[in-house]
């Protein structure tokens, strides 16, 4: 049994309910992520900081990539990472911290501050913070780990839609 006993809430949630769910911690995420996107440029532009986008999305938005590439990206970035990070991150890094501490907040904090540094980009590090935020409460005010994933594939899906965009502006 784990600190946050995700395990047993799964099945207790009807599907419509999980979905509404995820819809809503995806956008409290591209809230937190917008605000603080748009934070971030602002000072870094206050010193004269260049940013440079994360590898992944230069790739997409490049219309040089491979079909086979691009299509290996979005798969990825839609599907697999949104899995394996919350996995680590929410399912086990989340709830290692929460019972050690047993303090919500600086747990998420703790948490957060780990996955915006293990993507290692400094453009994408304060909107990375507040997704994991965002992603964080998801499973701790709902308990059911399908969430955080689900919310967690529309923000990395939306990403991908506007890198693919950009290939035909």
């Amino acid at each position: 049994m784990t600190f946050l006993s995700f395990e047993a809430s799964q099945s207790r949630l009807p599907f419509r309910r999980l979905f509404a769910l995820g819809v809503r911690y995806f956008l409290l995420a591209e809230l937190l992520a917008v605000v603080l996107a748009l934070l971030s440029r602002f000072i870094f532009s206050l010193f004269g900081i260049e940013l440079e986008q994360q590898e992944a999305v230069s790739l997409l938005s490049n219309s040089d990539t491979s079909l086979f590439d691009t299509c290996f990206l979005v798969f990825a970035s839609v599907f697999l990472s949104p899995v394996c990070e919350e996995f680590v991150f929410r399912i086990c890094l989340l709830d290692f911290i929460l019972k050690k501490t047993k303090k919500v907040a600086l747990s998420v904090f703790a948490v957060s501050l780990i996955f915006a540094i293990c993507h290692w980009n400094l453009a994408a590090f304060a909107p990375l913070f507040g997704v994991s935020v965002a992603f964080s409460l998801a499973l701790v005010n709902t308990k059911a780990w399908i969430i955080p994933i689900f919310s967690h594939s529309l923000y990395n899906l939306t990403a991908v839609a506007v890198a693919l965009s950009s290939r035909f502006i």
